[in-house]
């Protein structure tokens, strides 16, 4: 189709008398470029008008390990002539998910990760949420609010992302690596310097409306100019050139560029939701599910839309019906994504744990119930004397107790693994110790050998340490939870005022010191800045906790995420980043998450200790017995016991950072929760030493 639509081209110009240079051009001097062609020599061009369309090219982001594993780009994701088996994107944009959802369907495995909170975050939320929940329903998984930290391995044959997200760090496993985060201008190794053509901080052309650089008689159109990436905003740029020349007056602002995601449809019934659109435009935004595609349209000036790298676009080039960007991957993209978690919804690995462990507790305390119905001891313990008894009661016990020790258990008999593997035995050991000595030895009671067994002790075992997970994982899920609503304070974009006045949409991962960013009435404040222009009053309840709006005038300091009162104003960027106060506010808190308490230390101290304590004193007993001459099985009952009751000591504090904690979890149940409040709380508080005193 590409080679087609480029022969086809070919033939038009020449038909047209225009002559054609295929080469690499510079300018070497005002108007003039020498060209290095490709079939070898130079040439030297001159003109009284020159018109630059030279568009821009995928970006790879700057992280350790990404450029050696030889990504693949929109580009080599059209021409592989291979399926993945697990293709990881880099990139929750536009184009990432329109490749991501068709490599699912063509049958690889997926994964997003998205840098920002959402997906598309140029987008409404409710855009967002239903195309996320269409791809999670479809089996594609992603992980939001997730900074990728290194690569490892190669592309097309085994590739491993280290991300960190609001539940800590985690390493996904894939074959292939795609990167849709955006892109940057072809605009390099031009000499548009000797031009006089001058380039914004981004590396982008700077125009006026009417797409004049700052080069007498030189015109810059397309995506080098920041126009929207897409074909239809650069053929409307010619036109603007075009019209201009010719006499007319025509301008890149206010106008309407339409977009739209090429997605499959929406499964839900038809329905149709109208709000007012909060980008001053006076356009009512609507969602219209069970479309073929996700349109949208938004007022806009020239570069009110430009797709920058890491700027949430609609950047479709190079999508399967667009021109050749791809989608981006949301403010400040070190490595995207991209849901948290699996199967779509924000914090959804902290849901998934919640309901699995929720599932696993009331499947295995349904099945305890017969379990210690069938207990020879808890029948005397209620006076039922043998009611209960029947033939083959024993082998049903023991049936019941192996489901539970494999489905109940598998959390902790997978903790052994990691701990044991980190050389780091803790409860996870202890609990894993316990519950597989009681099984092991109990099956073989039932199996023949003369003792007793611990079917209803390994059952009731499991079950409050399962509840133990459950509880814990609720709390750490709401401490995440209230970390990402901090994420959300921060608007995407920002009002970038130029030198003449006039402003375009940037996201704010862009602003650079010394930047003059537009306020309007009721947006947020984008970083942390002084007013130069205008007075006002800003509500900074969420950052300060002052519920009063304050005054603010000229020269006066404003916290990126407060809300701008009643008029408009002009801020001076004075802090980017991680600098601002915002995100100190969310680095301290995800340090407190993370964070351990002294209580969780000493009960893993303590955990290793009894693990010694029951393998030493089960050795001890079962020796000592048998040298009494006692026969060997009454002496390993002696010696399960001893091994089994220390995992059931924990549970007699009652406290529940002392249960065993999952797998790279996060603080303990009473950290979380204080994690939690501190993260919901406006005023940031003193990291995690504060909540170990509290304990």
């Amino acid at each position: 189709m590409v080679d087609a639509q480029i022969a086809n081209h070919l033939e038009n110009y020449k038909t047209s008398g225009a002559d054609l240079i295929m080469g690499s051009g510079r300018f070497v001097a005002p108007s003039t470029l020498q060209v290095r062609l490709n079939d070898g020599g130079t040439r030297v061009l001159a003109g009284d008008q020159v018109f630059i369309n030279v568009g821009t090219h995928a970006v790879v982001p700057s992280i350790p390990g990404l450029e050696t594993a030889r990504p693949l780009t929109h580009v080599e994701a059209l021409e592989l002539d291979y399926l993945p088996a697990h293709l990881i994107v880099l990139g929750g944009g536009y184009v990432g998910l329109e490749l991501a959802q068709a490599y699912r369907r063509f049958g690889s495995r997926v994964t997003v990760i998205e840098h920002g909170p959402q997906l598309m975050g140029r987008e409404d939320p409710d855009v967002s949420d239903a195309v996320q929940r269409i791809l999670g329903e479809e089996g594609i998984h992603f992980l939001l609010a997730a900074e990728t930290l290194q690569v490892r391995g190669r592309s097309g044959e085994d590739v491993s992302v280290v991300v960190r997200t609001l539940s800590g760090e985690q390493q996904i496993e894939g074959s292939d690596i795609l990167v849709a985060a955006g892109r940057t201008p072809n605009t390099a190794g031009l000499g548009l310097e000797e031009a006089g053509v001058e380039l914004d901080g981004r590396g982008y052309i700077r125009v006026n409306e009417r797409l004049e650089t700052s080069a007498p008689d030189v015109w810059a159109m397309g995506e080098c100019a920041g126009s929207p990436q897409f074909t239809h905003a650069s053929v409307d740029d010619f036109r603007i050139i075009r019209d201009n020349l010719a006499g007319t007056t025509r301008s890149t602002r206010d106008r309407l560029v339409p977009y739209c995601m090429s997605t499959d449809p929406l499964p839900e019934a038809p329905r149709r939701r109208s709000r007012a659109s909060d980008d001053g435009g006076g356009t009512r935004p609507a969602l219209l599910e069970r479309a073929a595609t996700v349109p949208r349209c938004r007022g806009s000036s020239r570069a009110g839309d430009r797709g920058q790298p890491g700027h949430q676009k609609p950047d479709p080039d190079g999508a399967m019906t667009h021109h050749d960007a791809p989608g981006p991957a949301g403010p400040g993209h070190r490595g995207v994504g991209t849901v948290e978690h699996h199967h779509g919804g924000r914090g959804s690995h902290h849901a998934q744990m919640v309901a699995d462990f929720r599932r696993r507790f009331w499947v295995s305390l349904i099945l305890s119930v017969p379990v210690l119905a069938l207990s020879p001891l808890i029948q005397a313990w209620l006076g039922l004397g043998e009611a209960l008894a029947f033939p083959g009661d024993r082998s049903v016990q023991a049936v019941l107790a192996t489901v539970i020790y494999f489905y109940g258990g598998w959390p902790f008999l997978r903790g052994v693994a990691g701990e044991l593997g980190g050389r780091q035995p803790g409860m996870m050991t202890l609990i894993g110790l316990a519950i597989t000595v009681a099984w092991g030895y109990s099956t073989l009671v039932a199996l023949g050998l003369h003792g007793e067994v611990f079917f209803w002790e390994l059952a009731t075992l499991i079950d409050i340490m399962l509840l133990g997970h459950w509880i814990e994982m609720k709390s750490v899920l709401g401490a995440s939870g209230a970390l990402e609503s901090l994420v959300r304070l921060m608007p995407a974009e920002a009002h970038l005022v130029g030198a003449g006045g006039a402003t375009r949409d940037v996201p704010v991962a862009e602003l650079g010191h010394g930047d003059r960013v537009l306020v309007k009435p009721g947006e947020k404040v984008p970083t942390d800045g002084t007013i130069v222009e205008g007075e006002t009053s800003v509500n900074e309840a969420m950052l300060t906790g002052e519920s009063k709006p304050v005054e603010k005038g000229k020269g006066a300091t404003v916290i990126g995420g407060a809300v701008n009162g009643e008029a408009a104003i002009i801020v001076e960027v004075q802090k980017t980043g991680d600098e601002t106060y915002l995100s100190q506010v969310i680095t301290m808190v995800r340090q407190a998450q993370e964070s351990r308490s002294r209580s969780q230390d000493l009960a893993n101290r303590a955990a290793v200790w009894l693990t010694a304590v029951a393998l030493g004193g089960g050795a001890v007993t079962l020796a000592a017995w048998l040298a009494t001459g006692v026969s060997f099985p009454f002496a390993l009952a002696r010696a399960v016991t001893v091994m089994v009751i220390p995992a059931r000591m924990p549970l007699d504090s009652r406290c529940p950072w002392s249960w065993p904690s999952p797998p790279r979890s996060r603080p303990p149940t009473a950290s979380s929760f204080a994690t939690a409040r501190r993260s919901s709380a406006p005023v940031p508080s003193m990291p995690s030493c504060s909540t170990r005193r509290a304990h």
